[in-house]
């Protein structure tokens, strides 16, 4: 990667480096969408992405039709035609891609988004380059994502510029956040499995908007807007949750007689119990990894 000096911004960085993506699913593509959305990619940006087979690769440029994409099988050919390296994986299969691509790796910045695999697995194979730990959620297809991540110990003070870097890297897929890694597991639960709670709660609400007589199409947009406007508002004033929670709720009212129903059947139980079976379902794949 193209050494560079302090007079050197974070988009000159980015047009001299290139970008590659170990696997061809959800998540590389949900980042690959990201990135090649946001405008400050410079479209002479070289990306690559490397899969198991002919049939997942194809699958892949059809959705990116229209885009300049290099494809291979072979993760090594990958690694030596990119600077910064996203492992896109199942689990089971990291150690092995880890094993095929570690003589490679000198000076590069490898960024895993694998659940489960920490920064000290990675490093025992990749002992010679910049190793970043993150779990982005799927809204980092549009932008919208937040991207919980972790780095070495040393590596904020070692290595500050790069650090500043790779998160500008990742804000162009939304809200980047430098953690503990021992966080890594509950941001998770909070994040990476966030959406799927959501949508939980908007299939329930669209689903009885149905029931109620609404057609199907006016339900699903009068659930998503009303849930749109509901977290814009909280982002534009600033307000908390349990703020915006008690002006909507006038007491005896009907958001009331709802919000009781909910709170005498345990709804927020339920929810935690939720979250902290992901949490530990993180935290055992951390451990079967080893």
């Amino acid at each position: 990667m193209e050494s560079l000096d302090q007079s050197n911004g974070e988009k000159k960085w980015l047009s001299h480096s290139r970008i590659g993506f170990v696997g061809s699913g959800k998540m590389a593509k949900a980042l690959v969408h990201g990135f090649l959305r946001n405008n400050k990619m410079s479209l002479e940006t070289p990306i690559w992405v490397s899969g198991r087979s002919k049939g997942s690769i194809q699958s892949f440029l059809e959705e990116f039709e229209g885009h300049k994409i290099h494809t291979t099988l072979d993760n090594r050919e990958l690694v030596n035609h990119t600077d910064v390296v996203f492992l896109c994986v199942k689990p089971p299969q990291a150690e092995e891609v880890l094993r095929e691509i570690s003589a490679l790796m000198a000076s590069k910045v490898f960024v895993s988004v694998v659940a489960g695999l920490t920064i000290k697995d990675i490093t025992q194979l990749l002992s010679h380059c910049m190793v970043v730990r993150a779990m982005p959620n799927l809204p980092c297809q549009i932008g919208k994502g937040v991207i919980p991540y972790a780095l070495n110990r040393d590596e904020d003070t070692k290595n500050r510029k790069m650090v500043s870097l790779i998160h500008y890297l990742f804000s162009l897929l939304g809200h980047p956040i430098l953690i503990s890694e021992d966080l890594m597991a509950a941001a998770t639960a909070l994040v990476g499995c966030g959406p799927a709670y959501v949508c939980m709660l908007m299939i329930g609400l669209i689903e009885q908007a149905k029931a109620y007589g609404f057609p199907d199409l006016e339900a699903i947009q009068l659930m998503n807007e009303m849930v749109l406007g509901t977290l814009s508002l909280l982002m534009e004033t600033k307000r908390s949750p349990e703020k915006l929670l008690s002006e909507v709720k006038t007491p005896r009212g009907i958001t009331e007689a709802a919000t009781q129903v909910m709170v005498r059947k345990g709804w927020e139980d339920i929810l935690l119990e939720a979250i902290e079976a992901a949490k530990k379902k993180a935290e055992a794949l951390e451990v079967s990894l080893k």
